[in-house]
């Protein structure tokens, strides 16, 4: 598109994480671009410095959260359960979700685990990845060890599907292990839905999420979640940024970035 678009036309790309680790950008013709949309401003600093987007012409406009379609009333059983929205790839860390679940279950039972979305094995590429689904073979493994040592199942797949509003009802905590993000949406749709959310600090977190929801450790997140007086920080600091996320304000954005001004 940058080698094709009339003087008359406007262009505006919105790069994705995976696209930072690809040598697509630096094929763009950078002058024909108008705007580059980031969803966070480390991904965006990292196009900048590592692909020559130009800064001056780069901006972060968050993902969009449903936050009326989402704010449902939790069920009963919703406050010690956890949601995980997502587990592949590898860098998602399942075994870290593990490991947090097993950790407060030993302190109260309540605790359990949800977890939504496709497994690797739904995945036709990811017969290319032995060694990932080995690692996966292992979790699946220890998941199915905890649920019997427990005598239920605490921890439960959920499968892919666009029930997500109903689905949070059933969540207290949403949860990210992951090594890297550049957003997490789950985060955000959590919190607009009520839940309290805890997620390891990957680079670049603090740059989108309130510091009190970021830990450097499952050990500490735990100590956190038994914590009664932390989640209500955590709820109260997340409402203060997830009005951002909104999805009117983030189309109002959209619309000025796409419309606004003649093009070039």
């Amino acid at each position: 598109y940058s080698q094709r678009v009339a003087p008359s036309q406007k262009l505006v790309v919105r790069v994705h994480l995976q696209e930072i680790d690809l040598p697509y950008l630096r094929t763009v013709k950078m002058e024909a671009v108008d705007t580059f949309i980031f969803v966070g401003e480390l991904i965006r600093r990292a196009a900048v410095e590592g692909h020559g987007v130009p800064e001056g012409r780069s901006v972060v406009v968050p993902n969009f959260v449903r936050t009326e379609h989402l704010a449902r009333p939790k069920t009963d059983r919703a406050r010690n359960t956890l949601g995980l929205v997502g587990i592949v790839p590898q860098r998602k860390r399942l075994d870290l979700a593990v490991d947090l679940v097993g950790r407060l279950h030993r302190e109260d039972p309540s605790y359990r685990l949800r977890i939504k979305g496709r497994r690797p094995e739904e995945y036709p590429w990811m017969e290319k990845r032995p060694d990932e689904m080995a690692y996966y073979r292992e979790q699946y493994e220890r998941i199915e060890q905890l649920n019997q040592d427990a005598g239920e199942d605490i921890i439960i797949f959920d499968p892919q599907g666009d029930d997500m509003a109903e689905w949070y009802q059933e969540i207290g905590i949403v949860l990210s292990t992951s090594d890297f993000e550049s957003f997490h949406l789950t985060l955000a749709d959590g919190a607009a839905s009520g839940s309290d959310a805890v997620s390891l600090a990957w680079d670049g977190a603090d740059l989108i999420y309130p510091d009190s929801i970021l830990f450097a450790d499952i050990k500490t997140m735990a100590g956190a979640l038994l914590d009664p007086e932390a989640a209500e920080r955590r709820r109260s600091d997340l409402q203060s940024v997830i009005s951002s996320f909104d999805e009117r304000r983030v189309f109002e954005r959209f619309s000025e970035l796409l419309f606004a001004g003649a093009a070039r």
